[in-house]
Order: C-alpha cells, then structure tokens, then sequence
C-alpha cells in the first residue's frame, strides 16, 4: 500500500501556529509537576526518590500510550486518534487535582501521561501537509512549541501553585486541554488508512522498522541521551534552587523564561540544520550540551552564568531534537507515525529512567551529582553522534510493513 494521504493541502501560517501552541500546553501537563515537586513533598510526606519516581511516573505513561495508540494513526488516522486522547488526558488531570493519596496520585500521573501523546502525533502528521521547501520550518515551529511548553510549564506551575495552590496547577492544565479540542477538531484534515494490518501486526511491524532503519536506531537513542540531559537539569535544578537560593516555587518556575530566548529560535533551526548538515548539526548541538553541564558545574553559585548556561543547554537540546527528527524524515515516508512512536518512546524511556535517578543523584551528592548524571547523559549523546554521522539503511523497510 501507498504511504499516507491527507485530503488537505499544506497548512497555512495561522494553522501552524495553532497546532505549535496545542502542542505546547499539551506536553505541559507532563511537565507542570517539575517546580512544585516540593509543595507535593510536603502533603503526601515523600521522600526524594518518591519524588523522582511520581515526576517519573508522568513520562512512564506517555512512554505507555505511545506505544498503545500512536500506531493507530497509521489505521484510524492521526485526527481521530486525538480526538479520543484528549478527552482521556482532561479526566486525567482532572484525578491528578483531586488525588487524596499518593498513590491514587500516581495512578492519575501515568494515565496524564498515557493520554498525552498530541505533542508527538502532531509532528510527523504536520510533515505529510508540509512542501519539502517548508519540512524545516515545519519540523522546527512544532518542536519548538513542545520545547516551550516543557518550560512555560514550569513558570506557569510555580506561580499557580504560589498563588492558589499546586492542585489548582492541573485542574488550569483540564480546562487548557479542553479548549485544545477546538482547532484538533478544524484544523486537522480527515486522513486516509495507512494501513490496513491489524492492530497486534502494527505493533510487531514496529521491531521490523526499528532492525531496518539504523539511522532511527541512532536518532532515537541520542535524542534519548539528550533529552534526558535536558530533564536532569530542569529537574535538578528545582533542588538546587530551593537549597542552595533559598528560592521559591515562584521564583523556580521563573527560570523557566531563560529557555524560551532559546525556543524563539526553534523556526529557524531547521533550516539551519538543513543546510549546516543534520548529522553534523547534531553532533555540534550534543557537543554544546555537554559544555553547557561542565559551566554549570564550574559556576553553581554564579547567577548569571548559569542563567547563560541554561539558555545554551536549551538551545542544543532543541538543535539536537529538529536534527534528528529531519533525519527520521529523509526515511521511508509511509512509516513517520510509527518511525515518530519508536523515537519517542526511547526519548522518554530514556527520560523516565533519568528522571528517576535525579532524586539519588541529588541525594548522593547535591547539585555535583546532578551536574555529574547530566554531563553523562550529554557526553553520550555526543559520542554517538560521532560516532554515527553516516549510517545506511534499508529502503525496502517500507514495503515489507506496511
């Protein structure tokens, strides 16, 4: 069978912008948890690997649901999937809110997180409405809003919680998610079946894709090395603040607007990328993390730099994620959604495991052993985009899974 179909044409710079922000306040909800994980600490009595493990917890269900469900926008297609996710993630958030125990907490956190997957269906969707002449435009706004969303997250978090408490943060984050519904419902366009294999054939064509293609093999785990660096120090950092500052909820949240100088530069990565080379791109984006985590290790105390720090840090993460992304794009066309489903969840599985070690890092050796668990996550990353800049792949993949 043909690869996907869509029955509208490119999308205009409004709809983009719109779909950039869904994206953006729906991979917020996995994130609100971050700078208010000390309000959390104080009303269920955690400890520090209880709060690893619940800002774990979020990104263990999305792993879960992308798995389960993004395939299915190969079938169902990509609108009708959202439309059932959404509704899931706004009872969700609702049962986060209203949680009397942590482990009914818990529980809501995987289901957030199970039900979160439109941040990651939008991306290869988008690319099937996009011209080639606007892929990295395209590629660039949509990672770019996730990357925003992360971190208006954590401004938005603190100051909710500050103000009227954090279970006010998730009830905000329902109301949010419903008025997503909207332009997922106008924007996005009817889509013709991928596929007609059956739901358990979806799944296994997934290993098929992931043995044939190299090139997603070594994407997904550098995004993984990458992205876990960048939630180590978000998360960490929440600590480090709290301890070493004296700062609040609030004034931790607010550090989150340092990334956004960063993510205003998202559009216009890609292109860059294009032209620079994306395998050297991305070497040059996880190399210029790892600096990022030696300054921030040298200067804890230095509140300017560590600020600039923190925009660079940002900065490369983005690079490396629209860096490998485009590379998954130059693959087989048919298979993005599932391509996008095998990147993402080793992203987050990767992310999760990370997460959860934040709280033993800390413990072990305050910011020292978070700068250290960053650093080696970045240093990862960077030896396997060295190591990796030209990887082969086998272009009959398509044919035999779809």
């Amino acid at each position: 069978m043909q690869g996907p179909k869509l029955e509208a044409a490119d999308f205009s710079n409004v709809e983009l912008v719109t779909l950039t922000v869904v994206a953006g306040i729906s991979i917020a909800t996995v994130y609100y948890i971050q700078p208010i994980i000390y309000e959390l600490q104080a009303e269920f009595a955690l400890s520090k690997a209880q709060s690893g493990l619940l800002a774990a917890a979020f990104q263990f269900g999305l792993a879960s649901g992308l798995l389960a469900m993004l395939p299915l926008a190969d079938t169902m297609g990509a609108r009708k999937v959202l439309l059932f996710a959404v509704p899931g993630q706004i009872i969700s958030l609702l049962c986060v809110s209203a949680s009397p125990t942590f482990a009914l907490l818990l529980a809501s956190a995987v289901l957030v997180g199970f039900f979160g997957i439109t941040p990651y269906i939008l991306p290869p969707y988008a690319s099937l409405r996009s011209s080639p002449a606007r892929l990295g435009l395209v590629t660039g706004a949509l990672t770019g809003g996730v990357s925003l969303g992360i971190l208006i997250a954590r401004v938005a978090s603190g100051f909710i919680a500050g103000w009227m408490g954090w279970r006010a943060v998730f009830f905000i984050a329902a109301l949010t998610m419903c008025f997503a519904l909207i332009p997922l419902y106008s924007i996005m366009a009817p889509q013709k079946n991928v596929t007609t294999m059956a739901y358990k054939e979806l799944l296994t064509s997934m290993f098929k894709i992931a043995r044939a293609l190299p090139a997603l093999r070594v994407a997904s785990a550098i995004q993984g090395f990458s992205f876990s660096s960048f939630g180590i120090f978000w998360l960490g950092s929440a600590f480090h603040f709290r301890q070493h500052f004296g700062w609040t909820s609030e004034s931790i949240g607010s550090v989150g607007l340092l990334g956004v100088v960063a993510i205003v530069a998202s559009p216009f990565i890609g292109p860059i990328a294009q032209m620079v080379g994306l395998e050297r791109f991305r070497l040059i984006s996880t190399a210029g993390s790892l600096a990022a985590w030696t300054v921030l290790a040298l200067f804890r105390d230095n509140l300017l730099i560590l600020a600039i720090a923190t925009i660079v840090l940002t900065l490369c993460a983005v690079g490396a994620d629209i860096s490998c992304r485009m590379r998954l794009y130059t693959l087989a066309v048919g298979l993005r959604t599932r391509m996008n489903a095998i990147y993402t969840i080793t992203m987050l599985a990767f992310s999760a495991v990370s997460s959860a070690l934040v709280g033993v890092a800390w413990s072990a050796a305050a910011w020292s052993g978070i700068c250290g668990l960053g650093a080696l996550a970045a240093l990862a990353a960077a030896v396997l985009s060295a190591t990796n800049q030209k990887v082969r792949d086998d272009t009959s993949v398509e044919t035999a899974t779809t």
